[in-house]
């Protein structure tokens, strides 16, 4: 018998639970285990779209080691206000590795064979596609843009505005801030440091959000506004 196979028996026999026939077809046959890095959108509850890059797929012989740390997951039912509508996390296991987070299959359940991001604190569990297949059909490669996410962080801090646009507006910076997620983030945290209203008010423009941190930015954005509507009266 193929030695994968033979390591499948043992995943299930220690889960005392069988694997979705997809998933044990995907680790028999399938060669994405080894492929390079590759990008995948996400659409967040509240309908925000971004993306992130999986690593890598762990393969039959790490899936009981990946999985050591993964009673957090209950945990979020809680802090992210998720029902079991949503997901049960009680079934959730982690089948592959993100820049930032994992993703997670329901190997039972009413949701069985459904995938999820799973985050590191602050979006939580989301959901990706019904199967494997569906999320692999997502998958698209990631090299190839014009800039890269430090030419990005430079024109922010140097605070020049012209060049963030360049960047954004033609050599592919737009696609770099949804596919690292973190990036959002940071731009403002930047535009902020550097007090540079101009700079946040693109950047809003723009669609991004900074996530949380909008909200924080906003008295400082249109409050500034404000003011200058008020001089030029």
């Amino acid at each position: 018998m193929d030695q994968t196979l033979i390591t499948i028996q043992q995943v299930e026999t220690k889960l005392q639970h069988s694997l979705p026939n997809e998933y044990k077809e995907f680790l028999s046959n399938f060669d994405l285990l080894s492929k390079e890095e590759l990008g995948f959108p996400i659409t967040l509850r509240d309908g925000y779209k971004m993306s992130n890059v999986l690593r890598f797929f762990f393969e039959a012989s790490t899936f009981l080691d990946q999985n050591d740390f993964r009673s957090f997951l209950e945990e979020y039912i809680g802090t992210f206000d998720l029902t079991s509508d949503y997901v049960e996390p009680e079934y959730l296991y982690f089948i592959a590795e993100c820049l930032t987070g994992n993703i997670a299959m329901a190997i039972g359940g009413r949701h069985e064979g459904k995938l999820y991001y799973v985050d590191n604190g602050d979006f939580g569990i989301i959901y990706l596609a019904s199967s494997i297949k569906d999320f692999i059909d997502t998958l698209y490669e990631v090299d190839g843009f014009a800039c890269d996410e430090e030419d990005i962080l430079k024109a922010v801090s140097t605070k020049d505005l012209t060049q963030l646009k360049i960047l954004l507006e033609q050599k592919d910076g737009d696609k770099i801030i949804q596919l690292y997620s973190w990036l959002d983030i940071k731009l403002f945290d930047l535009a902020y440091e550097a007090n540079d209203i101009q700079i946040l008010t693109y950047l809003v423009g723009k669609g991004f959000t900074g996530f949380n941190r909008l909200e924080h930015y906003k008295s400082m954005i249109f409050g500034a506004a404000s003011s200058d509507q008020r001089s030029s009266d």
